[in-house]
C-alpha cells in the first residue's frame, strides 16, 4: 500500500477538520448539541469531549448534554483506497455507559440523497451493545426503500485503544479491526434502485468524513445517569487518520 494522506493530531488544522455547531442528530432523536469548543486536539489526539452541560446550540435550543463533531474538508476516498484511524473511548463509569455512540462515517457522496447516495459506517461503536463495534452500508434498493447490511465485532473501546481499517473495491468492501478481518461484502450483490449503486462506481469519490459522538437516541439508547460528568471526561479520541492507495 502507499500512504496518501496522514493526519498524526499534532495540531487542530480547522481547515481540514471543521468542528461542528449544529443539533445534528436530530432525526434520530439524539440529544445532543455539538459545540465548536468540545473538539480539541490533546497529548497527540483528536478529542471530542462529552459533557452533561448546558448550552444553548445554533437551533436556539437549549440542551442539557453538548457533545463534538468534526467534519472532513478537503480530503477524498476513493474506490481503491483503504481508510485506517486509531480510537478509543475515554469512559467516566465503565458500569455506566448507555447512550454513548461514537461513530467514522460517510453519507450521500453518489447523489440523490440520503440512501440513495449511500452511507459507509467505518465503526459504530454503540455501549448500550456492550463491546460491540458495527461495521454498515446503507442504500436506496430496488423497491426504493431504505435498506442496510451490518457486521459486528466483539470489540471494547471503553479506555482502550484499537485501530480500525476499511478497504474500499467495487468487487469486496472489507472492515479490519486491529488487523484482522472483521466483516466483508461484495456490493455487487447489492439490489438498487435505478441500478444505481453507490458503492461500485469507480468514479466515486468520498469528500466528507464524519467524526462524532452521539449520545442517546434512537438506536443509542438512554443515556445513562453517570455516563457524562461536569468535568468532560468522557471522550471519544483518534490518534491519527490515514488514507492508502490499495
Amino acid at each position: 500500500m502507499r500512504l496518501v494522506f496522514e493526519d498524526n493530531f499534532s495540531s487542530l488544522n480547522t481547515s481540514r477538520w471543521r468542528p461542528e455547531f449544529s443539533t445534528y442528530g436530530d432525526g434520530n432523536n439524539e440529544l445532543q448539541c455539538y459545540m465548536p469548543e468540545q473538539v480539541s486536539v490533546e497529548n497527540g489526539a483528536l478529542t471530542l469531549r462529552a459533557q452533561r452541560k448546558q448550552a444553548e446550540c445554533i437551533s436556539g435550543d437549549v440542551r442539557e448534554v453538548t457533545s463534538g463533531m468534526v467534519r472532513s474538508s478537503g480530503l477524498s476516498y476513493t474506490p481503491g483506497q483503504r481508510i485506517e484511524f486509531r480510537a478509543r473511548m475515554n469512559v467516566a463509569n465503565t458500569s455506566d455507559m448507555g447512550g454513548l455512540w461514537p461513530a467514522f462515517w460517510a453519507s450521500s457522496w453518489n447523489g440523490g440523497g440520503w440512501p440513495k447516495g449511500g452511507e459507509l459506517d467505518v465503526l459504530e461503536w454503540v455501549s448500550k451493545d456492550q463491546y460491540r463495534s458495527h461495521h454498515s452500508i446503507h442504500w436506496l434498493n430496488e423497491s426504493n426503500h431504505h435498506q442496510h447490511w451490518s457486521a459486528k465485532s466483539n470489540i471494547n473501546m471503553a479506555n482502550e485503544w484499537h485501530t480500525f481499517a476499511f478497504d474500499w473495491t467495487v468487487t469486496e468492501l472489507r472492515w479490519f479491526v486491529d488487523g484482522k478481518l472483521a466483516a466483508s461484502i461484495d456490493p455487487r450483490t447489492l439490489k438498487t434502485a435505478d441500478g444505481i449503486n453507490p458503492f461500485t462506481n469507480p468514479s466515486a469519490s468520498i469528500n466528507q468524513i464524519k467524526i462524532n459522538l452521539a449520545l442517546g437516541g434512537n438506536w443509542g439508547g438512554p443515556l445513562g445517569s453517570t455516563a457524562l460528568d461536569e468535568s468532560g471526561s468522557t471522550s471519544y479520541q483518534l490518534d491519527y487518520v490515514r488514507i492508502y492507495d490499495l
